[in-house]
């Protein structure tokens, strides 16, 4: 009769993270000294860019003006006036100003989420979305949110670069 097999009591060893994360390499992209709200537009953390949703504009919570039921009459920008298609095309044009400056393109992007405020957008949407991605398509997930400012999208990216 054959002898059960021992059973590992050590823990096992934790495998090493690759180079590319281990590197405390973390540096933000903001707005500068004018911030409307306390975010980064995108930080770098090893290869990859987390770029923070964006939409075609920006607003500052203070200027927001809500009706007796709480719910948002205006921002206070003036933007979000446009057609899914206009604000599509602004936004992913955000995303690229702001890929740029942590040194990245879309064509780095490897995941994205999309916030619409109506269903009926997302054909809109997404025949300008084939006009920044005619290959190497991230993966993508689009979402509805009724908690949408004065904008119909907005839009959440990861990138990867790996460092130089």
């Amino acid at each position: 009769m054959a002898k059960p097999a021992k059973s590992r009591t050590r823990p096992r060893r934790a495998k090493k993270a690759p180079s590319s994360i281990r590197r405390a390499v973390r540096e933000s992209f903001g707005f500068g000294g004018n911030a409307p709200v306390p975010i980064s537009l995108a930080v770098r953390a090893g290869d990859y860019v987390f770029v923070s949703g964006l939409a075609d504009h920006f607003f500052r919570p203070e200027e927001c003006t809500f009706d007796e039921r709480g719910e948002l009459i205006s921002d206070g920008s003036g933007g979000g006036l446009g057609t899914i298609e206009e604000q599509t095309r602004g936004t992913l044009n955000k995303i690229k100003e702001v890929l740029a400056r942590a040194g990245s393109t879309m064509d780095d992007i490897v995941d994205m989420i999309v916030w619409l405020r109506e269903p009926k957008d997302f054909v809109g949407f997404n025949e300008t979305y084939k006009e920044f991605f005619t290959s190497g398509k991230p993966a993508r997930a689009v979402l509805r949110n009724a908690m949408m400012f004065t904008t119909r999208i907005e839009i959440k990216v990861i990138a990867h670069k790996p460092l130089p």
